[in-house]
């Protein structure tokens, strides 16, 4: 502000002694409506006064996706598309008449982004004595289920092992782990364990993030890690309880909805299964988890697996080029301005070619 009004008596100055007599655009009139999107600006300064899960009131990017909203709704109404200008992460650009796009709103934006700040609360990485102690806790939860008979018991012991080891030995996010697909495990398994280098074919199939529609990709991980996890037992005692229990293609972590639909369980869901895991290791070594650590707030399958596989894998002095290999699949690539397409077979031969690279990652854990 002082550097302006400086700069401003710097220029009335100037224009003064060359004899202008109007160096200043008129002000207004103003119109009679709101243009700039003032209303818009009032609306998100009342939700920011939310009360918020970590903090006394919301985040900005929480109070953000009100913006989003707004233009979303406008750009789906009559005339939604004009005067004003924007672009997206692609460089297509478009005309907009959203008032959330002009030159005055995203000053506001700015301004707002600067006072409220960030908070920012990572997920907790877990280590490999965790994951030791928890793969322990469930191995004994699946003996004792095998003992009386329990396949809905075994099921629950397998599907959790398999996803911590999908996060932890794979390095996949809780989004990716929920794309695990149990009908093409399935049917590139013989394959996969009867190969000179055997693995266990991890495959994944959904949307993914910067992805085109939907994708397959295969994701080999060793048979047993460097730490004593049996990678391949896992998933034949996930393959075997699911297989019990009548299934054999789709998702592998589904439930069913309260319209008796059968759908692809979500991060949360996993959650449950995470969190409750933890805080059984927390209960068994209180010298790995501390009872001081709130493990619900902490620890969370979004991030903490992923996290811990690249903190061991730095401390196991994992080369980089193996880390980067396996996690090929996420590279946005482009082929000349298009998302090169391979069928499923062709995504498990690529894969499969470069097993023994793909595997160093999960084996050197």
């Amino acid at each position: 502000m002082v550097y302006n009004s400086r700069q401003m008596f710097k220029y009335l100055d100037a224009c003064d002694r060359l004899g202008e007599e109007n160096p200043l655009n008129p002000k207004g009139p103003w119109p009679n409506e709101d243009i700039f999107g003032v209303k818009l600006a009032l609306a998100l300064v009342v939700r920011s006064l939310d009360p918020g899960n970590y903090a006394k009131t919301i985040q900005f990017e929480t109070v953000r996706k009100v913006r989003g909203c707004y233009s979303n709704f406008v750009h789906a109404s009559v005339g939604g598309m004009g005067e004003s200008f924007i672009a997206d992460d692609t460089g297509v650009t478009a005309i907009t008449r959203s008032s959330s796009n002009t030159l005055w709103f995203r000053r506001f934006m700015q301004g707002m982004h600067k006072r409220m700040g960030d908070i920012w609360i990572p997920d907790r990485a877990i280590t490999i004595h965790e994951v030791l102690i928890a793969m322990s806790i469930l191995e004994e939860d699946w003996n004792s289920m095998v003992e009386v008979g329990d396949i809905r018991g075994m099921e629950r012991a397998a599907l959790t092992a398999v996803m911590v080891i999908a996060g932890f030995f794979g390095g996949l996010r809780g989004e990716e782990i929920t794309r695990i697909d149990i009908g093409l495990i399935r049917k590139h398994w013989e394959e996969a364990i009867t190969a000179e280098d055997k693995h266990v074919p991890m495959m994944l199939n959904g949307r993914f993030k910067k992805e085109t529609g939907e994708k397959v990709f295969c994701q080999p991980l060793c048979v047993k890690t460097k730490t004593g996890v049996e990678i391949l037992l896992w998933f034949k005692r996930c393959i075997f309880a699911t297989e019990r229990r009548g299934i054999s293609k789709g998702p592998l972590y589904r439930l069913r909805r309260t319209t008796g639909k059968i759908a692809r369980a979500t991060v949360g869901d996993l959650d449950f299964l995470f969190v409750s895991l933890w805080k059984r290791v927390q209960e068994k070594s209180p010298k790995t988890i501390p009872a001081s650590v709130d493990v619900a707030d902490e620890f969370s399958i979004s991030r903490s697996a992923r996290r811990g596989a690249t903190a061991h894998a730095q401390n196991s002095r994992v080369p980089k080029e193996v880390v980067e290999a396996n996690n090929r699949w996420r590279k946005y690539q482009r082929s000349r301005g298009v998302m090169p397409g391979m069928s499923m077979m062709e995504r498990y031969s690529d894969a499969k070619a470069s097993v023994p690279t793909l595997i160093r990652f999960s084996s050197s854990m």
